[in-house]
């Protein structure tokens, strides 16, 4: 495991030395670096992705995509967070799948009357993966288990990469223009 690190590490190490018009690139390294590959990660939890890292590094905007993000709302630095996001005048944004429960629903709720920077939509689609935009400027991609239509759940131990913007064909546009789309069709909790 230390060693798939390692290597992943000098990957992304070289890739941020270099740019696409380095001849002494390969072609895959070319290919990632044109994609908006910026790092990668075996797991959530040995990245800068995991919630209370995350939450720590935002300084004005977070995006989150998925499931329920029950690993947010009960990191015991949610609250806080968000009261720190509220004084700076940024946003949270969380878009969750249709298969929330109740109760869920209604910690959401609960969560924008309190924090004026958040806001909660639900999107009648389940996610195939979990998305992270953090300040508009890196994305964090890591695919839920399961590969039919219906997720068999969620995977922390799944590797997960992030994007930048950097990249002529990055796919960090895509992603947020994904998001920004569902966004816009999905219900607000307070209409449920």
């Amino acid at each position: 495991m230390a060693r798939d690190r390692s290597l992943i590490s000098d990957v992304v190490n070289h890739l941020d030395k270099c740019s696409t018009a380095d001849q002494g690139l390969s072609l895959a390294t070319r290919a990632l670096y044109s994609l908006g590959v910026h790092s990668a990660y075996t797991d959530l939890s040995s990245s800068p992705f995991e919630s209370g890292r995350c939450m720590r590094a935002t300084k004005l905007s977070l995006s989150f995509m998925g499931h329920t993000a029950s690993k947010w709302r009960n990191h015991p630095d949610f609250e806080a967070f968000l009261r720190r996001m509220t004084a700076n005048h940024g946003k949270v944004q969380f878009l969750l799948s249709e298969d929330v429960s109740g109760k869920v629903t209604q910690d959401l709720l609960d969560l924008e009357q309190r924090h004026k920077c958040f806001r909660a939509k639900i999107y009648f689609s389940r996610p195939m993966f979990r998305l992270v935009i953090q300040d508009e400027q890196i994305i964090a991609l890591q695919h839920y288990e399961g590969l039919g239509v219906v997720p068999v759940g969620d995977r922390n131990d799944s590797p997960l990469m992030t994007l930048t913007a950097r990249g002529e064909d990055s796919l960090f546009r895509t992603l947020v223009v994904h998001f920004k789309e569902l966004w816009t069709e999905a219900r607000p909790v307070s209409e449920l």
